[in-house]
């Protein structure tokens, strides 16, 4: 950018044209303004400048588009997290679920014992009664009826 003001400073005073900055000849005819030999190595500093700012502008292009190439990649990396948190939370549903299937099994096993003990405590008082009635029969005289 420095290189550009020097040009202008150099080559061609501020609001000034063209024509003007150019000293007249000291010569009883017409002073001839001719641009392409008057300006001839300004021109070179000026497409220097012009070339040098183009290729600035190039490589501060080009690491924004590498900037923006690791953004995407970022934010690629952000989504893939972001499907195996899904999956993480997925499979976390799918645990809870089981356990909650286990816990009704367990329900129904505690239920199912339930019935047995009471099963079994009929089957007792059934047993104990045919064994009273067992007994009733061995121990009565006979001809003595109930």
């Amino acid at each position: 950018m420095t290189s550009v003001l020097a040009f202008a400073s150099a080559c061609h005073p501020p609001e000034t044209p063209c024509a003007a900055a150019i000293l007249n000849k000291v010569s009883p005819t017409l002073t001839v303004y001719e641009p392409a030999a008057a300006l001839a190595g300004c021109s070179v500093v000026a497409a220097g400048a012009a070339v040098e700012s183009l290729l600035l502008l190039l490589e501060l292009l080009s690491l924004l588009l590498e900037l923006l190439s690791l953004l995407l990649e970022l934010l690629s990396l952000l989504l893939e997290l972001l499907s195996l948190l899904l999956v993480l939370v997925a499979l976390l549903l799918v645990l809870v679920a089981l356990l909650l299937v286990l816990v009704a099994l367990l329900l129904v096993l505690v239920a199912l014992l339930e019935l047995l003990l009471e099963l079994v405590s009929l089957l007792g008082l059934l047993l104990e009664s045919v064994l009273d009635e067992s007994v009733l029969e061995l121990t009565l005289p006979r001809g003595v009826t109930l």
